[in-house]
């Protein structure tokens, strides 16, 4: 079998992080698969590993705007994939091609969430993930196979799918650089103006993620007295979200408290803040399985986590769980955590133990399991 994989919407983040992951791990030989054949653009390109049976394409269109990666996906690819490849593997979900059949993934969750969408005042936003809902729910049919990433997922979008795909649950993994002991918990008079407590919020800036939320939370213990650090990572998508926070933060400012926003970050220098930190928190109203959750965990850091979606499912008992827009409940939950080392180490060790199943090894073997098994069933009818 001769695989292609679409990847003209994999440009950075957990989509990024996941194909690389699988194209790292993978030895298609093992199952039967005599090359991979990836189109992407030249910054993704970037990322991937050089392998004998790895062929990477690098289209002009997809290095340019959304509208000319949406013309190449929608018209070109369509008609050049069947001459290199004999099945098709869709991590970014949405495919329009006709004459091969696929197998694609459910990443994203927020165009199925009508209640976070209301939350953007961006008009343009809003008309984007409803026609990418309906793009989605069109390649899910339209699919031979269809992966999620979470039971979460499979439960809030499997009954949209009008000819339903033979789907499957594949969690992904997280890389061993986030691999760290779970640290002694201090007590909270041990934590002063030179020792303050150290908080981590790594995701992009944006609506759902709900950083306003944890200022505000984090401004209310400053204004108590206690003296903390919150580092927030990560680039922000609007424009006008990004002034909102830093206008945000500019009024926050005390003896206190002090707020760092920094662009998003590589691994290695991830690594160090995860090492740095002494909570984790993880505030998003709109996930699927994020990457950065499970690296938390694997870090070996106690964490006040969204109880949104499906982010209990993945913490189960491991983490201080809160309402994602109430900053007077961030608040108080990190009081509590402050106030009980013990419950912080138990938890972090909790989570770190559940962080260990989740494998980028064994995600991209069954991975290419259900992709070669759905391979042979098509054979099989098309005889």
């Amino acid at each position: 079998m001769r695989l292609g994989i679409d990847a003209s919407n994999l440009r950075a983040g957990g989509g990024l992080v996941h194909l690389k992951q699988i194209l790292s791990h993978l030895n298609p030989k093992e199952f039967g698969i005599k090359s991979i054949i990836v189109w992407c653009s030249s910054s993704t390109a970037n990322h991937l590993p050089s392998r004998d049976w790895l062929v990477i394409k690098r289209p002009r269109l997809l290095d340019g705007s959304l509208v000319f990666r949406n013309i190449w996906q929608r018209f070109v690819f369509p008609c050049v994939c069947a001459r290199f490849c004999d099945f098709l593997f869709i991590p970014g979900g949405v495919c329009y091609v006709k004459k091969l059949p696929f197998v694609t993934m459910s990443r994203n969750v927020m165009p199925f969430l009508p209640e976070e969408i209301k939350r953007y005042k961006i008009v343009r936003e809003k008309i984007r993930l409803f026609f990418l809902r309906r793009a989605l729910i069109r390649s899910f049919g339209n699919a031979a196979g269809l992966i999620f990433l979470t039971p979460f997922a499979k439960r809030l979008i499997y009954p949209l799918i009008k000819t339903p795909a033979k789907i499957t649950v594949i969690p992904h993994g997280v890389v061993n650089i986030f691999d760290f002991s779970v640290k002694k918990q201090l007590l909270l008079e041990e934590y002063c103006h030179d020792r303050p407590v150290k908080c981590l919020y790594i995701s992009t800036l944006d609506v759902y993620k709900n950083q306003d939320t944890v200022i505000d939370a984090v401004a209310q213990l400053g204004k108590l007295g206690c003296s903390i650090e919150l580092d927030l990572v990560g680039n922000a998508r609007f424009s006008s979200i990004y002034r909102a926070i830093m206008t945000k933060i500019k009024g926050l400012s005390n003896g206190f408290l002090t707020i760092r926003c920094h662009n998003r970050l590589s691994h290695e220098e991830l690594a160090g803040f995860y090492s740095s930190a002494d909570i984790f928190i993880f505030a998003s109203s709109a996930e699927n399985m994020p990457n950065i959750l499970i690296e938390a965990m694997s870090s070996g850091l106690p964490i006040a986590c969204a109880n949104a979606t499906g982010l209990p499912e993945i913490l189960q008992d491991a983490g201080f769980y809160f309402d994602p827009r109430s900053s007077d409940d961030l608040s108080s939950v990190l009081k509590c955590m402050l106030n009980s080392p013990e419950a912080r180490y138990e938890k972090a060790v909790k989570a770190k133990l559940l962080a260990c199943q989740y494998d980028w090894s064994r995600c991209a073997i069954s991975t290419a399991e259900f992709i070669c098994r759905l391979y042979l069933d098509f054979q099989e009818a098309s005889a």
